[in-house]
């Protein structure tokens, strides 16, 4: 819901909220296979995992039938509130505060033994899944590493009970345990901003400072997601578009963005210490944008125009955690397009990537291996339209 009043002739108060019930369900099975051979007898299943998991099939059964919990469901409210001025027909300025979230969900276990915590005898209600025993990979002992698997079938079979505690007492550290579901991620923004046509309507420049606040986020941890800190991302975000009148067919448009972001405090048991109080999100470049020039002229019955284009990005990491963590570099990239324009036609030519950069456009090492998705390479072609 969201109501407007407009209290004066320039002002405007805007209010709003919505409220949400989240259910979900996992319906299925999943299945991963982790060993190539079977450490604990013919069958595979491990004493006290009796849930539909195998330490070797890791097979998770969601039917309602075999105790990992299949559903889960929340509920909330977001609101919205929003000032705008508006004092002639060619300038906006506006301040808002606004929420919102991503639902939560459940982790579907694939390749993972329940855990279960001391003192418990039911991981269905303790709600744990996962666990990861963190310690020198050289030394020989039971190391589970959700990126890297180093067995000692010894030690493992020293408490084939709990596989957990046994990796806990051979390598002398804590335990991770994953939640069956994660929950929502909230935001709060603000916002102060304008949007404005100056200059005889020639240049039209809008702008927006924000702050962004996040509780719970959410990210994937290899095999499994988790909330795992509270983080904020402020920065600046403007478009323009300039038609100068001392040289008319020219159009310059661009759009930039400034950000930082930080983990302001970290929520999840982190076995990896590689998620730290003011260290940056992933996936956010601090600055990137893209500006473009057009000029076109009539020559006859035609119209000809030139438009070479710059676009960037600064340099990000992508995952914040150590086994998935890579920076990508800055990169610049130069497009070239000319052409002609008739009434019924259009014939274009043009050079993407003109520099023929290898630029890192985005990538991901989720399990390790790095995949980087870059930039086609210069590529020179010939574009042509016709209405019929």
């Amino acid at each position: 819901t969201e109501l407007e009043w407009d209290f004066t002739d320039e002002h405007t108060l805007t209010v709003g909220a919505r409220f949400y019930d989240l259910q979900y369900e996992l319906l299925g099975t999943t299945t991963t296979s982790t060993f190539n051979r079977r450490l604990a007898g013919d069958s595979g299943l491990v004493p006290g995992f009796p849930y539909g998991l195998t330490v070797f099939d890791h097979t998770a059964f969601f039917d309602g039938t075999g105790g990992v919990p299949d559903k889960g469901e929340e509920d909330g409210v977001v609101g919205k509130l929003a000032l705008s001025w508006q004092p002639d027909e060619d300038t906006l300025y506006y301040g808002s505060w606004s929420q919102g979230f991503r639902p939560g969900a459940l982790n579907d276990l694939q390749g993972l033994a329940i855990y279960t915590p001391p003192g418990s005898t039911d991981p269905r209600e303790d709600g744990y899944i996962a666990f990861v025993g963190k310690g020198d990979p050289d030394d020989g002992c039971a190391t589970w590493n959700l990126f890297r698997r180093r067995f000692d079938p010894a030690t493992l079979a020293a408490d084939p009970t709990n596989l957990a505690r046994a990796a806990a007492a051979a390598c002398g550290d804590r335990i991770w345990s994953a939640p069956h579901n994660i929950v929502t991620d909230e935001v709060d923004t603000y916002e102060l901003g304008w949007k404005a046509d100056l200059f005889d309507d020639t240049l039209r420049f809008n702008g927006t400072f924000y702050r962004t606040d996040i509780s719970d986020l959410q990210t994937n941890a290899a095999v499994a997601s988790e909330n795992i800190a509270d983080a904020q991302v402020s920065g600046f975000k403007g478009d323009f578009l300039w038609r100068p009148l001392a040289l008319r067919g020219l159009t310059v448009d661009g759009v930039v963005n400034y950000v930082k972001t930080e983990i302001t405090q970290v929520t999840w048991e982190n076995p990896f210490d590689d998620t730290s109080d003011g260290s940056a999100l992933p996936y956010a470049p601090e600055h990137q944008g893209n500006i473009r020039a057009r000029y076109e002229w009539r020559n006859g019955d035609v119209t000809n125009f030139v438009m070479p284009q710059l676009i960037w990005s600064a340099e990000y990491s992508i995952d914040n955690t150590a086994a998935n963590h890579y920076e990508l570099e800055a990169w610049e990239l130069i497009n070239f397009t000319t052409g002609v324009i008739a009434d019924e036609w259009v014939l274009e030519f043009y050079i993407n990537n003109v520099a023929d950069q290898a630029a890192q456009l985005a990538g991901e090492a989720i399990y390790e291996p790095l995949r980087v998705v870059y930039a086609q390479p210069r590529t020179i072609g010939v574009r042509f339209a016709y209405d019929f």
